[in-house]
């Protein structure tokens, strides 16, 4: 049963910069079994800039949801385009989505995830001339305090005045 999970760790703010990389403050023990487990039964996975929540559809109650939510590190690059105050992305039938299980069967005890959010990561002249950028989300799997494993998440095309994913 995927449940609310209390977490005792603050995260520290980064001060305002191109390259940002932000860590827990506490030194995290990484994923237990009940977080890998929450990530693989999910139905939708959001994510925030410093978590993972993992939200799974109760059987019998259309409108109901358990969540289950996961801090993890973070690296946010603005690649010149101003400073990174939120970020932002659903993932929809987590359960369907290759990449996700990809990622989800590869999870082990210990390891810890790093979002890496990347504004403006897949600007060319064609975007800007039409008011467009493009925003990028990785994931990294970081084991035995060594990446592991990176994937491409999601890219998204959004206004520039609006964001996309990242804002």
């Amino acid at each position: 049963m995927i449940g609310d999970k209390n977490m005792a760790m603050e995260i520290i703010e980064p001060q305002s910069s191109e390259r940002d990389i932000n860590k827990l403050e506490s030194k995290s023990q990484g994923l237990t079994k009940m977080d890998i487990k929450a990530l693989r039964q999910a139905d939708t996975i959001v994510f925030h800039i410093n978590k993972i929540t993992a939200m799974r559809e109760k059987e019998g109650y259309p409108f109901s949801e358990m969540r289950y939510t996961v801090p993890v590190e973070y690296e946010k690059e603005a690649y010149g385009k101003g400073t990174i105050s939120t970020a932002y992305y659903v993932l929809p039938w987590a359960k369907n989505e290759e990449v996700w299980q990809t990622i989800t069967s590869l999870l082990k005890n210990g390891d810890k995830i790093i979002l890496s959010w990347k504004k403006g990561w897949g600007d060319n002249e064609l975007l800007e001339n039409k008011g467009l950028t493009e925003d990028a989300l990785f994931l990294k799997i970081k084991r035995r305090e060594k990446i592991k494993y990176v994937f491409l998440v999601n890219t998204q095309i959004g206004r520039k005045k609006d964001g996309g994913m990242i804002r």
